[in-house]
């Protein structure tokens, strides 16, 4: 029969290969854990060259620095090995700490010069007198190698097997994945400021390193955690992969779908449950995200605050507890309505449970903003005055200070509802309490505003003396103040608006006998000739003059006052409107008017108005109607009619009643003419002149209509 041992022998170094291949796969896991571990030992490889052959790189494990003599000599093409040794023996006498790293140089270099039961010696002495954790597998490792050399390989596959099994063992699993969730953990945690330059965060890479950490199937416990920690990567840099990362947790840790016992649950570790049924709503829709939070609500509220052990797991063990989860749903939810109506409803569902919630207070606040927004002002200003009595003091210290802005916000609904009283004790209440508060400035120009719209309001109710009365008191208070001036000039025009409610049905003799609106109107001048005069180049001081114009002009009826005040505003804003008036004001103007027919029984009048003109003449020329009619189709316009080459049938002049230079006079003026007729009418003054038709008749026309 033929010899088995060179199969035997085959089939042992198959296997003793595959394990030397896996131990070199996990030794380089181990070296990149250890450089993103951000530890500053890192592998040294040293070339032994030779004239012949390039020999495999010697790797150095990390721990001991290495003597520049002693790397020259390992890299040195001379073949003298006395010497080397001789050096490794110096070193170990002059550095006795690191006599276990020399000593493995020693064998290292052995192994390399050929010289391999020497280095196998070596190797099974430091192994026999139990070396450091640092060299024992190393030490281990090339004994293997050494025997595979020397064809013992049944001793190198014992070796190979016992490393292999301590590699993937639970143990060693739990060491790598810890590892990398530290590494994780430093590439997502926040940059330190007070670093110059700081390592920016990473939340991708924690990523991979988390999810490398998962895929070495460590113990549960530590699967969970890495798990865990993918689900938060993805959650705050709002990638893709959450769903996938947060069903994968479920799976493996949701009590439903694994099988934990159900006793006491004692083997169950999902410690992120919460945080991920939380996390997964993210990336959601907002129907089916209100959706999942209203399911998760439900089921802490009847599967897990009263269970026999879950409800204390998640109290001792969980991140977050099932309160703070439960209230953070309901905030969730706020956001899923459009609507503000059903948003309402939410903060309110919001502020009736979840009391400990960073963002109670908040959103409690906001209430009052939805409230004004959905025009329920009475609603809203009861809602604060509410929220004042509920909100700690501490809160007014912090930057949002909410406190203080409820208490703006109650002064400027008060305001809103015009009282104006109340308005100002809420927000010098506001200046009181909170003199840092963000509105300080904006509620002191409240207050002035308020009672600038104050005195406004007496004007509009037509309270002209106590408007004046408030409006001097302003005036004094804030007399630098740009509302100032405008209330000046409303004060100033009070007594025109006086005057002008008080000429409201008076008669033709009241009015020629009152003296009270005439000294109210002239009032009004001296306070507008006030304003004037003490703001001068101002917009208002100048429009002051033009209003003293109109009032002199329209009310006073001193046409020769109101030219002189019209003038004065030549160079100002006014000037136009000044100057069109001036253009009216001054203007010869003659207008005639027949209003009616006249009976035989009645006098035959009509209408003359004038301005600048102190007589006119006036010619009559009898006209027959009919031959008129028949050649014009019309009795008007009676202009047309060439009278200046008839003489006129009568003539006469007359002086123009109450005339008053740049006044606008108006008279009827009666004809001397006896019996019915028509008579074209000429009123002329020097070059400017006017022409009316007067008919007098007793004659009707009855006009039947039918079909």
């Amino acid at each position: 029969m033929p010899d088995p041992q060179p199969t035997d022998h085959a089939r042992n170094f198959s296997g003793i290969a595959t394990g030397v291949t896996m131990i070199r796969k996990i030794s380089l896991l181990g070296f990149f854990i250890l450089m993103h571990g951000t530890i500053s030992l890192q592998p040294i490889s040293l070339h032994a060259q030779s004239a012949n052959s390039e020999k495999p790189p010697i790797f150095i494990l990390p721990g001991t620095p290495i003597p520049v003599e002693l790397t020259e000599a390992f890299l040195s093409n001379e073949n003298n090995v006395e010497q080397t040794l001789e050096l490794l023996d110096r070193l170990e006498k002059e550095n006795p700490k690191s006599k276990t790293a020399l000593q493995m140089y020693r064998a290292i270099f052995l192994k390399q010069k050929d010289r391999t039961t020497e280095a196998l010696s070596i190797l099974e002495e430091m192994e026999a007198a139990d070396s450091s954790e640092t060299w024992k597998h190393r030490v281990r490792f090339e004994r293997a190698e050494i025997l595979i050399d020397l064809g013992r390989f049944g001793e190198a596959q014992r070796i190979i097997e016992s490393e292999t099994k301590r590699l993937h063992s639970n143990e060693r699993r739990k060491e790598l994945a810890l590892i990398l969730i530290k590494v994780g953990d430093k590439l997502s945690e926040e940059p330190d400021p007070n670093q110059i330059n700081p390592t920016p965060k990473s939340l991708d890479k924690a990523h991979q390193v988390y999810s490398q950490a998962a895929d070495l199937l460590p113990p549960t416990e530590v699967l969970e955690r890495a798990m865990s920690n993918m689900v938060r990567c993805s959650e705050e840099q709002n990638s893709r992969n959450l769903f996938s990362d947060c069903k994968r947790y479920l799976e493996n840790f949701d009590y439903k779908n694994a099988p934990w016992d159900e006793g006491n649950g004692e083997n169950y570790v999902g410690k992120s449950l919460l945080s991920v049924l939380l996390a997964q709503t993210k990336s959601m829709p907002k129907r089916e995200k209100r959706q999942a939070l209203n399911d998760l609500i439900q089921r802490i509220d009847s599967e897990i605050i009263d269970h026999p052990w879950l409800a204390r797991f998640f109290a001792n063990q969980s991140k977050d507890s099932v309160s703070k989860t439960r209230n953070e749903c309901l905030r969730r939810i706020i956001s899923t309505y459009n609507t503000p109506d059903l948003i309402l409803t939410a903060m309110k569902r919001f502020v009736a449970t979840a009391t400990d919630h960073e963002e109670y207070w908040e959103i409690d606040f906001q209430i009052g903003n939805i409230l004004l927004q959905e025009q329920l002002t009475e609603d809203a200003l009861q809602h604060w005055i509410g929220f004042l009595g509920r909100v700690p003091n501490s809160l007014s210290k912090n930057p949002e200070n909410l406190p203080a802005k409820a208490q703006y916000k109650i002064g400027r609904i008060l305001w809103t509802l015009e009282k104006y009283d109340e308005a100002i004790a809420a927000l010098k209440k506001y200046g009181a309490d909170y003199p840092d508060g963000p509105d300080w400035a904006a509620a002191q120009d409240n207050i002035i505003q308020i009672e600038s719209e104050f005195c406004e309001r007496l004007y509009r109710n037509k309270s002209f003396e106590e408007c004046r009365a408030s409006i001097v008191k302003f005036s004094q208070k804030y007399p630098i103040d740009h509302r100032t001036l405008p209330l000046l000039k409303l004060s100033a025009m009070s007594f025109s608006a006086q005057a002008e409610e008080r000429l409201t049905g008076l008669t033709i003799d009241q009015l020629t006998d009152s003296t009270t609106v005439q000294q109210l109107y002239e009032s009004c001048i001296s306070e507008l000739r006030k304003i004037h005069g003490k703001y001068p180049k101002s917009i208002l001081g100048q429009e002051a003059l033009f209003t003293i114009g109109n009032i002199l002009e329209q009310n006073l009826l001193k046409p020769e006052e109101a030219v002189v005040a019209y003038r004065d505003c030549f160079g100002g804003v006014k000037e136009f409107d000044a100057r069109l008036r001036l253009e009216a004001l001054t203007q010869v103007s003659i207008a005639v008017e027949t209003k009616k027919l006249h009976r035989s029984s009645e006098a035959a009048v009509f209408h003359l108005d004038t301005r600048n003109i102190e007589s006119v003449t006036i010619d009559l020329f009898p006209i027959d109607l009919e031959t008129y009619f028949r050649k014009y189709q019309s009795r008007k316009n009676i202009a047309q009619l060439d009278l200046d080459l008839i003489d006129p049938w009568k003539s006469f002049e007359i002086e123009v009643e109450n005339y008053s230079r740049y006044r606008q006079c108006s008279q009827e003026i009666e004809l001397p003419v006896e019996g019915s007729g028509t008579w074209a009418v000429v009123v002329s003054a020097d070059r400017f002149r006017a022409t009316t038709l007067v008919v007098r008749t007793d004659l009707d026309v009855i006009v039947q209509a039918g079909r």
